[in-house]
């Protein structure tokens, strides 16, 4: 009876295997793209290479030969699902990207992932591999897709890559006008001098008309009377027309200079124009979507612009991008440390393995709060007196870490920034005391061990340091008493002075002695030096007396 049940039981089971081992059965496809053309690489749910990798055109009839080629490989090993994996090349996967998410197969399912652009690096160090074309590009893609199985970024729609890409632009333009600004302030040196001041910062929009209009000092020397520009102060303007008085005389005049700056400051204000205005487009457009109310929130944030919102939104946040952590996000914004080292030498720095405008609006950001009284100010200057002055810039990075996980809090709670938070916070939970790492069992014994055994053993250097670092803790904590520590400060002290000579007292000097008769002065002056009587030490040491 027992052994009909078993094979009663048999076929069910395997069944059961056979529908879960058709589960797994999957197909990587690799796609390394580039301007043109895609590299596909196949591998089955075994990590087996199928055949070698393929070359395929970037249009329709190309594009259809992937997905033929791919159906057939996957029928004709009886796969049920294949994944396609792709990274962000600037663009030129989007035509792939959507071929491969409208196909419908029957009998097999498609799934397409995007991953992240560092997922071929990071393959190629963990396999060794050093070379890197479109091939091993390809295959270290499947590799990740099968290694993987969560490991995606979301994919945008068109309009968000078009917002991203104003992002982006507005970016290169904001470079682009900080740019003309120095060259402006250089020509400005040799022209006029004295308008540096106005233009080192931020320039108000009447100076750049002031510079339009005349363009030298000669110019504004041989002006009758002020112009009339509006918003400008009548004080700085006669100030600057009469300094323009006194040095038009031994300033250079050349029309080609002057035409360069002219030339400056109207591109100067041509890129600020745009700026403007394309900020305001890209406010506009975000404030029809899902994700303003989240955006709002981070604005009850002092201190804290809308454009600054925008850029961490659409480097950061756009395409439902979620975090479990905050150190992701600040992983995701090149705030995290990393080790760069050289042989024995090494040293920490931030790794800026992210979108470099995050940095500078955060930095900014980060400026305006330590300015203001607030939250992020106590912070900081808690920061600065632990570390010093010189560490001014560290804690301000401490600040942007801390702003850019405030905005990670406040977008997945959907509430706004509260300042009495962290006080209240403090006040509810009771301080807890970090505890001191437990060293390893080995250390604990070697420093019950009398120091001289300790010297004599064979230890490694950066043993000995562990146990230097341990008794220094047991000693300020006090946990060992003095009959079990063979080496406590007192001992420290008493080898300290008994190994030294103990000083003598320094004597005090007893004052001058009063001068000789004039006599006996008179006659020792007339006695050649040579003919003098030398007095040892003792007999000079009696005259000081006397």
């Amino acid at each position: 009876m027992r052994w009909d049940r078993q094979s009663e039981a048999l076929p069910n089971a395997n069944r059961r295997s056979r529908e879960l081992a058709m589960s797994e059965m999957k197909l990587y496809c690799g796609l390394d793209i580039s301007k043109g053309r895609a590299e596909a690489a196949l591998m089955d749910h075994q990590g087996i290479r199928l055949g070698r990798s393929k070359q395929f055109v970037d249009t329709p009839e190309g594009r259809k030969e992937l997905c033929t080629w791919v159906y057939h490989q996957a029928v004709r090993r009886g796969l049920s699902e294949v994944e396609f994996g792709l990274e962000p090349t600037g663009g030129y996967e989007v035509h792939f990207q959507r071929d491969l998410s409208d196909l419908h197969w029957e009998e097999i399912q498609t799934r397409v992932r995007q991953l992240p652009t560092t997922a071929v690096g990071g393959q190629n160090k963990t396999t060794g591999q050093r070379t890197r074309t479109d091939s091993t590009s390809a295959w270290a893609l499947a590799e990740v897709l099968k290694g993987h199985p969560d490991l995606q970024i979301p994919i945008l729609t068109a309009d968000q890559r078009a917002f991203r890409s104003w992002v982006r632009r507005i970016e290169k333009q904001m470079v682009q006008a900080q740019q003309t600004q120095t060259e402006l302030q250089q020509v400005l040196y040799e022209v006029m001098p004295f308008m540096v001041p106005y233009v080192e910062k931020d320039p108000p929009q009447w100076v750049l008309t002031l510079l339009s209009q005349y363009g030298s000092a000669q110019a504004m020397a041989q002006a009758r009377r002020l112009p009339n520009i509006p918003r400008a102060p009548q004080r700085k303007l006669k100030q600057l027309f009469g300094l323009a008085r006194q040095q038009a005389a031994r300033l250079p005049q050349h029309e080609l200079q002057k035409e360069l700056l002219q030339d400056l400051v109207s591109q100067f204000q041509q890129l600020r124009q745009r700026i403007e205005q394309k900020q305001n487009q890209l406010i506009q457009w975000v404030q029809q979507t899902e994700d303003w109310k989240k955006i709002e929130h981070w604005l009850s944030l002092s201190n804290l612009g809308t454009y600054t919102a925008i850029v961490v939104y659409s480097e950061l946040f756009l395409g439902d991008k979620h975090y479990t952590e905050a150190e992701q996000i600040v992983k995701s914004a090149g705030l995290d440390v990393d080790l760069f080292q050289s042989g024995d030498k090494g040293i920490l720095r931030l790794s800026k393995r992210g979108p470099k405008a995050v940095r500078r609006v955060l930095y900014l950001a980060a400026l305006r709060q330590v300015k203001t009284p607030g939250v992020f100010r106590d912070y900081y200057d808690r920061l600065v007196q632990r570390k010093g002055e010189k560490h001014k810039v560290w804690a301000l990075v401490a600040v942007m870490k801390k702003l850019l996980r405030v905005m990670w809090k406040l977008w997945n709670e959907e509430k706004d920034f509260d300042p009495q938070h962290e006080t209240l916070w403090k006040a509810n939970h009771p301080v807890v005391q970090s505890q001191a790492p437990q060293p390893d069992p080995a250390v604990q014994n070697l420093c019950t061990l009398p120091s001289q055994q300790r010297q004599q053993a064979p230890l490694s250097s950066a043993m000995r340091r562990k146990i230097h670092k341990e008794l220094k803790r047991r000693q300020n904590s006090e946990d060992l008493s003095p009959e079990n520590n063979p080496q406590t400060s007192f001992e420290k002290k008493e080898k300290k002075t008994t190994g030294r000579k103990k000083a003598l007292p320094l004597k005090r000097r007893s004052p001058s002695p009063p001068p000789l008769p004039s006599v006996k002065q008179s006659s020792n002056q007339n006695i050649p030096i040579s003919r003098r009587e030398v007095k040892g030490p003792k007999e000079s040491k009696k005259m000081m007396d006397l």
